[in-house]
């Protein structure tokens, strides 16, 4: 992940560092990956996207039908808050 440049690093006397704070930037949006102790990653991500179950639980639809959707490129960018809320008023 270091050759990826998934965080930064810097070589210091033969050995390769990882800046604290990149690591932990990219460790809260990235779910794949945990550690051994501490917080459950994603943190960051969770608070700005929703997973395919979440959004099947409001769309009030099975999780087949969104993968479904995004595969075929069929689902944009919205705010169902205020779309659900137009919905049922």
């Amino acid at each position: 992940m270091v050759h990826k440049n998934v965080f930064e690093s810097k070589e210091i006397a033969r050995k390769i560092r990882i800046n604290i704070a990149s690591f932990e930037k990219w460790y809260a949006n990235q779910i794949k990956y945990h550690k051994v102790t501490g917080e459950k990653p994603g943190k960051e991500l969770k608070s700005w996207s929703y997973s395919v179950k979440e959004v099947a639980d409001l769309l009030e639809v099975d999780d087949y039908l969104v993968y479904d959707l995004l595969k075929k490129n069929q689902m944009e960018a919205l705010s169902f808050r205020s779309r659900i809320s137009s919905i049922r008023h």
